[in-house]
């Protein structure tokens, strides 16, 4: 749909009771997500501006594969100055896929540098974010993350090194999207935590590091009992591959649990 067409269809939306256009841009996402002909992307942009927070953050979601630049800078503003802490959770979400197009070089070099500084502001020159609730900081700091230098590792490692388990959860998952060779230790170390939920997160950023000499440590985990575990151990030796990767995952054939052989 054009911008016209999307703005006729946004108002005609807000006539309805919130719960209706949640359930209605949720079938939207969905849609677009199953068939690729479907864009909404014009709709779920004039959403961004919607009263409702719920709005907003579905609008966010909606926006998944848009990588206009227009985006980035709008979700830079709205996690500066949105009412809602939620919907600056969300956009710090949404950033992360700039991040990971950054690194790649894929974005432009003006808006890279851009987008480091202004997540950088956000948690103090010295990590000082005392302001920061735990889910922001996360999701800040994971969308920091593929910016490989002193200053980002320092922020992961203060994740990493932090009491609570969701801040270590998430610093272990942007070690993943990090890259450094310097968090192989911590990973392996992870790997055998008696959280699963660390576990998890451990394999996943193995999977991400894409390092092989972390595959004979994945195959050890293996016998695993939590199956979203091992579902993350699998997708981490699909993403890292080669020989010995392909005889880790074949052993998963024979494995008791139908959702694991599949």
């Amino acid at each position: 749909i054009d911008s016209i067409q999307a703005t006729r269809i946004s108002n005609a939306l807000s006539e309805l009771d919130l719960t209706k256009q949640k359930q209605l841009l949720e079938h939207l996402t969905i849609s677009a997500e199953d068939r690729f002909e479907l864009n909404f992307d014009e709709l779920f942009i004039v959403k961004l501006e919607d009263p409702s927070e719920d709005i907003r953050i579905m609008a966010i979601k909606g926006l998944w594969e848009y990588t206009d630049r227009f985006l980035l800078r709008k979700l830079i503003d709205t996690l500066y100055t949105d009412e809602s802490e939620n919907v600056q959770i969300e956009a710090a979400r949404g950033l992360r896929k700039f991040s990971i197009l950054a690194q790649s070089n894929k974005l432009l070099d003006r808006d890279s540098q851009y987008l480091e500084e202004r997540l950088l502001n956000l948690i103090g020159p010295e990590g000082d974010d005392y302001e920061l609730n735990i889910d922001l900081r996360r999701f800040i700091t994971e969308a920091l993350a593929p910016f490989d230098n002193e200053r980002v590792r320092n922020i992961i490692m203060d994740n990493y090194n932090s009491v609570d388990e969701t801040l270590k959860s998430s610093g272990l998952f942007a070690m993943g999207d990090n890259g450094h060779p310097q968090w192989i230790p911590f990973i392996l170390e992870e790997m055998e935590n008696e959280n699963p939920e660390i576990r998890f997160e451990a394999a996943g950023a193995a999977g991400r590091l894409a390092d092989i000499s972390l595959v004979p440590a994945l195959a050890r985990m293996g016998n695993d009992t939590n199956t979203e575990v091992l579902s993350s151990i699998i997708t981490a030796l699909n993403n890292i591959g080669g020989e010995i990767s392909e005889i880790v995952l074949k052993r998963f054939l024979q494995h008791t649990n139908t959702t694991i052989r599949e």
